[in-house]
């Protein structure tokens, strides 16, 4: 039943009365008319209003479970060209809504020519300000202003949750000047500018003396004079030498250093690493220069020596130039805010650089300890040199005298696609010489490195039709980047070589090139198999059951992958994340295929046991459960898989592929606004990078199988479409407004991977997860009694503390506090391979 459509007063803002009847008022609430200009994607919805939708609630609007149409609505004149202000008071808690406030504009018929929405997702305690200001187009007259729920790409959903909204107004903006340009820097105090004046007079640089002078100077810009300070606390004071160009800091590799960073540490620190054999130790040389530019900076190591004269070579010492990427305005939908314009990530090749005055410059040092290193200090210098100048850092590697496999002990598969950077090289014909340079560049961050990529492989496989009507294959190539992997370190195959299409729609395409046995001539696959002449058909429509192309594939196919060794690793994925009616056309087609080929591995990202469509479910049909990291706190889900995995064998693995947010009232949405806390992990530019090596911690801590972030080599299109010249690094990389997701690497120079510090990040999880595998292994292998002791201790550093890990939304932004764990753990391995010594 239809309840009849009601007009509501908005309180007004009496300050913001500046149009007189211009103001935001009387507004109505009302579904869009069918004829309604907005932009395509809209349309007029007829939901039925329920009881208790739209109510009074003190001097504001509610809205609770209110549909996308649910609005407040005003349409008054306005002056082409003026700037406007919009805003309100608002108070959102809703779970997969958004509060909006937008405008269409009109033009002086009142048809509409232009839109403009601000969008804000969030979970408010308590109503807080929300305002835009905003440029009427130059032919607008009129402008619609709209305030409600809104539900991108949902427009038949229902909001869950309530809004509240008061105090709504439109009217002309402050001008420019008067406009919030955001706090001024506070002038020095006294006590600043005495405890200043010691600190120049001791010091030798020229600069000093202008320092000196500004500081009597009331009217001095204070966040120049106060970086100036920074820069002199910083400087050696040291009489009798040259006058320095340059000092150097040291971050870790989780720290962000941004061209304006102060950095508040003691200069000039010696280096200090703990490993074990196969595991990289990086760290970060921040390059400060005093008041001049600096040209030409290079860097050089010299090899570490350590007990018995074995040393470490410099070839082991790898050094890169840290470049940012360009943060577009996120998407209003993404409740984003970001602290710097600019996040460092992409690790370029070493080479000469400069460095301009006032700003600070980041080198990443990649330092990788062999296998088989003997325990003891080794020691050798990293220098840096620059304006004729030179600068060396002790170095100083503790090696444990235990190695960590070159192999991950947890699999991973972060999708490495070649045929995404077509767009940004415009043709890239991939090859396995090129992959084997690939796979050893992933290699290093123990990633799997087996391409994810129906576009480049499927064709790289002859297909062959037989006299009989069957079909056959060959492997030479594939088998090629199989090897690739497996000397690199790969832990997990996806054999579809996609998520929702791959090898299924590539064997029901009509154009498919077959090869005639007999003849040896090419034909399209519609030769053979009529029925698939009429093209292309959904997925879920494709006549797999008939088509004896697939059925042969699948049969040696899973019989190869058993030649090559990786079928228990290697997962056929054919429906992404299904629901509804997908979710069931899944069970069907995997029904199949435990008819054709039991053997052939089946997981589909989202699943998990206790999930049901229709009373339907997939136990049976799934070989591994993968749902999304913030299922892994709901007992059940864990509790459903772990019984799974106990007695059937099924895989547990688990993957991020957005950020899910916790809300305070428990609820979980990836629309929650911006929080600096009580998130899941991801890969965004803006967050800590630890979020990246936190990742391995959770999949120690949920006894995961594997796990999975979405996904490695992206291209935004904001970086395809240049000529080679312009091309990044040429140019600025920018994140295209998706905040991280599928850039973990970059495209460089010649096909080539320019890692980032984000996979190294990766790496580092992935090492330290190496530590308590090793240290799990050992406590295996300890069974006298003499050992009880020691059993306990090692059981209990093998569980998390909630300090660590408390759920997949509260979890330690402290580098430092895993590696105090980090290094307890490596004293209980070596006590422990002691005492099985005795």
């Amino acid at each position: 039943m239809f309840r009849p459509i009601l007009p509501f007063l908005l309180s007004i803002c009496c300050a913001a009365n500046v149009l007189g009847d211009n103001l935001l008022k009387n507004g109505t609430f009302a579904d869009w008319p069918a004829d309604s200009p907005l932009p395509a994607h809209w349309r007029p919805w007829d939901h039925a209003l329920r009881e208790g939708e739209l109510s009074r609630d003190q001097d504001a609007v509610r809205f609770t479970d209110g549909a996308q149409a649910h609005q407040l609505t005003q349409t008054i004149p306005v002056t082409s060209g003026e700037q406007y202000e919009l805003q309100c008071w608002k108070r959102v808690q809703l779970a997969s809504f958004y509060f909006k406030m937008a405008i269409q504009w009109r033009d002086k018929e009142q048809r509409g020519i232009d839109y403009t929405m601000a969008i804000d997702g969030g979970y408010d305690a308590e109503f807080v300000p929300f305002s835009r200001i905003v440029t009427a187009p130059a032919n607008a007259a009129f402008a619609t202003v709209i305030v409600g729920p809104y539900c991108i790409h949902r427009p038949d959903a229902v909001a869950e949750g309530t809004m509240w909204v008061r105090d709504v107004s439109f009217a002309l903006a402050p001008p420019p000047d008067q406009q919030d340009a955001g706090p001024a820097a506070a002038p020095l105090t006294e006590e600043e500018r005495i405890a200043a004046r010691p600190l120049l007079a001791t010091n030798n640089h020229p600069h000093f003396a202008a320092i000196v002078q500004r500081l009597l100077q009331p009217d001095a810009d204070p966040q120049a004079l106060r970086r100036d300070l920074h820069l002199a606390r910083l400087y050696p004071a040291r009489s009798g030498e040259p006058v320095r160009s340059y000092t150097l800091g040291v971050a870790s590799e989780s720290d962000k250093l941004y061209p304006d960073t102060l950095y508040e540490g003691q200069p000039e620190t010696p280096i200090a690493l703990a490993l074990a054999g196969n595991e990289y130790g990086s760290f970060q040389l921040a390059v400060i220069p005093f008041w001049t530019d600096l040209t030409e900076v290079e860097v050089t190591f010299s090899e570490l020596r350590g007990p018995g004269d074995v040393t470490i070579p410099t070839a082991n010492c790898k050094w890169f130039r840290v470049g940012h990427v360009t943060l577009e305005d996120p998407q209003p939908w993404l409740a984003l805010n970001y602290s710097h314009a600019q996040e460092p990530d992409p690790l370029l090749p070493a080479a000469p650089f400069a460095v301009q005055a006032g700003n600070l410059a980041a080198v990443w040092v990649d330092l990788l300890l062999p296998g088989g290193t003997p325990a003891g200090l080794f020691n050798g210098g990293v220098t840096v040199t620059a304006n004729g100048q030179s600068i060396t850092l002790p170095i100083t590697v503790q090696s444990y005298g235990f190695d960590i496999p070159r192999t991950s002990s947890i699999a991973n598969e972060f999708w490495w696609t070649p045929s995404n950077w077509r767009k940004f090289y415009g043709r890239m014909d991939y090859t396995p010489e090129l992959h084997a340079q690939h796979a050893a560049l992933l290699g290093r961050y123990r990633i799997s490195s087996f391409p994810c990529d129906w576009i480049t492989l499927c064709r790289q496989v002859t297909i062959y039709a037989e006299a009989d009507g069957s079909f056959s294959f060959d492997w030479n190539t594939y088998d090629q980047y199989v090897r690739n992997a497996l000397a690199n370190g790969t832990t997990a195959f996806w054999s579809a070589l996609s998520c929702n299409s791959g090898w299924t729609r590539y064997l029901h395409n009509p154009k498919t090139t077959v090869i005639d046995r007999a003849s040896g001539k090419q034909m399209p696959l519609a030769d053979c198999l009529p029925s698939l002449s009429e093209g292309w058909v959904p997925l879920e429509k494709m006549p797999y059951r008939e088509n004896r192309l697939y059925r042969d594939f699948l049969i040696a196919y899973v019989a190869h992958l058993k030649e090559l060794g990786i079928n228990e690793n290697a997962w056929y994925e054919l429906f992404d994340e299904p629901g509804g009616e997908r979710y069931l056309e899944m069970l069907r087609h995997h029904r199949f295929f435990r008819e054709l080929v039991p053997d052939l591995q089946l997981l589909n990202f989202g699943q998990y046991p206790t999930q049901e469509v229709n009373g339907q479910n997939a136990l049976g049909m799934i070989d591994g459960w993968a749902p999304h990291l913030e299922q892994l706190d709901r007992p059940e889900v864990m509790a459903a898989m772990l019984e799974r995995r106990e007695k059937h064998g099924e895989k547990l693995w688990a993957y991020s592929c957005i950020e899910f947010r916790e809300n305070p009232d428990g609820s979980v949405s990836h629309t929650t606004r911006h929080t600096e806390d009580h998130y899941s992990p991801f890969s965004l530019y803006h967050r800590p990078y630890i979020a990246l090596r936190i990742h391995a911690w959770m999949a120690w801590k949920y006894q995961l199988d594997g796990f999975y972030i979405f996904m490695l080599n992206a291209v935004p299109d904001a970086n395809t479409g240049k000529e080679p010249a312009a091309r990044w690094p040429a140019s600025t990389w920018s994140d295209g407004k998706e905040k991280g997701s599928g850039t973990l690497i970059y495209p460089g120079p010649d096909f080539t991977i320019i890692p980032g510090m984000r996979l190294a990040n990766v790496r580092k999880g992935l090492e330290d997860y190496e530590y308590l595998a090793l240290l799990a292994d050992l406590l295996g292998q300890l069974k006298q009694p003499s050992h009880t002791d020691l059993r306990h201790r090692l059981q209990t550093a093998l569980v998390l503390e909630p300090e660590i890990i408390s759920s997949v939304f509260d979890w330690t932004k402290d580098p430092n506090l895993l590696e105090a764990r980090r290094r307890q753990i490596a004293a209980l391995i070596l006590e422990a391979k002691a005492a099985l010594t005795q």
